[in-house]
Order: structure tokens, then sequence, then C-alpha cells
């Protein structure tokens, strides 16, 4: 079909998509629509095959919308899917074991839709070539030239003798074809092989190609592929069941991972906190004389005990986000029992005198007072009145100062030099 040919004076042809056993696909344009279509030109059909390709309504499925006899030549309408087929997908990127499970099990949920239907149909192609994934990542199965109704007398074995197995060659498909199909294009998914790959009893072997596939998967793609159909999965239910179940397991042990390290993230901030806690305490019991040694103390203590792997911007950044709580909670103690801190006011006491004191520090250096004050008492003060402002009789003088924990006097008896 060339570029520009127009079928049913509404479609019009704009580039191959691509060409298989059954036939070849175009993109059209819908002149009446204005959208574009998938348009396969094919061999004819039988009116059974046609019925069960127009009563396909399934997601994972092209919508048949047209079928169209034209110039010898029978024509099916279909709709056009974006994407990549698995096969080029592979070839481009790495995939994972995670991603290869849930494509499984798309799938295994189309093909089990298709056994469903009465008369049942068989897909008979599964193969990573006919099998697209959308921008959206999501599995669209298109190609269904090759679709075999439970009813029909004949059948043409049209898929690759790599995902058919070889009872095809003597009996018709069936759900077992179909499985063993599935089987062997999980197997081209996760190894990107399409040698097989068994041991002497005939048994698949994807994990001597793929070291890093869990035996759960191997398991499946092993009983999927097995030679003999009695061994291999009786639906496409339990196909699925089977996946679904590899993909919880793997679910739960992903949330235990998270909750115990919530668990361990928790017991690690109590930890600095009783860290914070034990160095303030310390630090008053050894009477540090400069305060920033038991802090950075503390911060060397939760740089160690961070354990970073590789250090970098990145890990200083996630130690501080980490110890931010603890550093926060150590400067509030550390200023809440600082019990050395003192604090000086003006009392105002009824018939008493006001005397001029000097006050000196553990060096003999002159300290300014003045109501309100606060100055951090080291070592011992001294007090100095001048001599000439006191009393020719004895008097009784009394300093209070206040402090956290309360308020303390202190009284001098002053006596005349008489």
């Amino acid at each position: 079909m060339e570029y520009g040919y127009v079928i049913a004076d509404r479609y019009v042809c704009r580039k191959p998509l691509g060409s298989g056993a059954n036939g070849s696909v175009y993109l059209a344009y819908d002149n009446k629509l204005c959208k574009y279509w998938a348009v396969k030109a094919c061999n004819s059909h039988s009116e059974a095959e046609i019925y069960a390709l127009k009563s396909i309504d399934y997601y994972a499925f092209p919508r048949i919308v047209d079928v169209i006899e034209q110039d010898s030549t029978e024509y099916i309408v279909m709709d056009y899917i974006e994407g990549i087929s698995l096969s080029s997908y592979i070839r481009l990127h790495s995939v994972t074991e995670k991603q290869v499970i849930r494509w499984g099990q798309e799938i295994a949920l189309a093909l089990s839709y298709l056994h469903s239907m009465n008369p049942a149909v068989y897909y008979t192609d599964c193969k990573p070539d006919n099998i697209m994934l959308t921008p959206s990542m999501a599995i669209r199965i298109v190609d269904l030239g090759s679709i075999f109704i439970n009813d029909s007398k004949e059948y043409i074995i049209s898929s690759s003798k790599f995902y058919a197995p070889k009872e095809l060659e003597l009996s018709k498909p069936s759900v077992s074809s179909d499985v063993y199909s599935l089987g062997m294009t999980l197997y081209r998914l996760i190894t990107r092989s399409v040698v097989e790959y068994r041991d002497k009893k005939g048994n698949l072997r994807p994990e001597h190609i793929n070291k890093n596939i869990s035996p759960a998967l191997s398991n499946i793609i092993r009983r999927c592929s097995n030679k003999s159909p009695n061994k291999r999965f009786q639906s496409m239910k339990d196909v699925y069941e089977s996946l679904y179940s590899i993909s919880n397991v793997k679910l739960a042990k992903k949330y235990l991972i998270k909750s115990a390290s919530c668990v361990f993230t928790i017991f690690s901030y109590l930890l600095k906190s009783i860290l914070a806690l034990s160095v303030i305490i310390s630090s008053k019991l050894c009477a540090y004389e400069r305060p920033y040694i038991p802090i950075i103390l503390f911060l060397l203590l939760l740089f160690i005990c961070q354990k970073p792997k590789y250090y970098s911007w990145e890990t200083c950044k996630e130690i501080v986000r980490c110890s931010a709580p603890a550093i926060i909670l150590f400067l509030l103690l550390w200023h809440y029992n600082d019990a050395n801190t003192v604090f000086a006011k003006e009392k105002d006491v009824p018939n008493t005198e006001r005397l001029d004191i000097t006050l000196y520090d553990e060096k003999f250096r002159k300290t300014l007072i003045r109501p309100g004050t606060v100055w951090h008492v080291e070592d011992d003060v001294f007090l100095s009145i001048s001599s000439k402002e006191l009393l020719s009789e004895d008097c009784l003088i009394t300093i209070s100062c206040s402090k956290n924990s309360g308020e303390k006097t202190y009284e001098f008896l002053c006596q005349a030099d008489h």
C-alpha cells in the first residue's frame, strides 16, 4: 500500500508501521474524524474470527472499529497504539525484575480475558515484538491477526519457533500454548537472550544468563516453559497470581526495611539527646572554664555516630539535618542548667542607705555593676567599699543576688574603728 492510498474514501495511508506473517500495518489518517488509525492489510478472515476481533473489549488490546474489503484485500481499522515494542525497549534500556514482573502480570490478565471469551480465543503469538509500551509505561498487545477461535477447524502456525511450543506442530492452540509463549516472553525480557539455556532434564534456566534473577521468578518462567503441557500452569490466572505473590513479597520486604529504618532513626535521635544531656552533666562536673569545649566534643561525637560510607557535601548536609534537633536540645539544656549565671538587681528596701560598691574579679580588675547586669562567677570576686562611706558606728551591709535557682543574700558586719 503506497503513500496516499485511500481506503473507502476515508482512510489515507501515511506510512508503514510494521509487517508480519499475517500482513502489514500502516498509519492512516481519517478524513471524517480527523484522527489517526492503524490499518492492517491482511488475508481474508473467517466470519468467526471477524466477530471475535470486534467482540474484544479490553484496555490492553486495540479496538477494531472497521473491517473493509477493497481491491481483493481485507483491511482492519483499529486503534493506533503509540509507543515502543518491548523488544526495542530492552535493546535501548536496562530493565529490572520488578518491571518484568509487572509486565508479566498485565499480559497474563489480558490473555486470561481472551481465554474467558465464549468461544475461547487464543492469542498464539505472544512475544516482545507484539507488546507495546506506551509513553505512560502501560502495556498494550497488538497484532491480533494470529488469534485462534476454539471452534475453528484449521490453524496455521505463524508465531516464532522460539516462543511457540513444539506441540503446536501436531495440535491446536490452547491455554497451555499461550502459557508457554508468555513464559518464553518473560525469559527474553529478563535475560535479553533468544537462546534457550536448559539443563539435562530440559528445564529452562534463566538464572544461568541473568545472575540477579530471583529464584521465585526463575521458577515461574521454568514452569511456564516446561516442555510437557501438563506440568505448566493450567490457566493464565494461575500465572498472574504467582507473579502477584512475588510482587507482594518484595513489597512487604520494602515496607519492613522502611519500618526498621524509622525505628533506627527514632533510636538515633534518643541516643543523641541522651548524649547531649550527658555532655552537659559531665561538663558541669568537670567545671569547664570554656563552654565551647563540650560543644565541640558533642558535635564530634555526633559526626562519628553518623558513620557515613563516604564524605561529601551531601553527607555533611545529611549529618546537619539529622543532628539539628539534638543540637537545639543541647543548647537549650545548656542555657537552662547554667547554674553559674548570676543576675544583679536593685532591691528597694525601705529605710536603707545606698553604698557605692566596686566589684573586682579574681585578677583584681575593676568591673562595673549596674542594676540588671548579668555576669558569670567563675572564681572568687572581691567587693570594695570606700572607708569614707562607712558610718562611724557598727553597721550591717546586706548584698542580694538572684540566680535561676533562687535569691541568695550575703550579710557583712562592718565595725567602726573607734
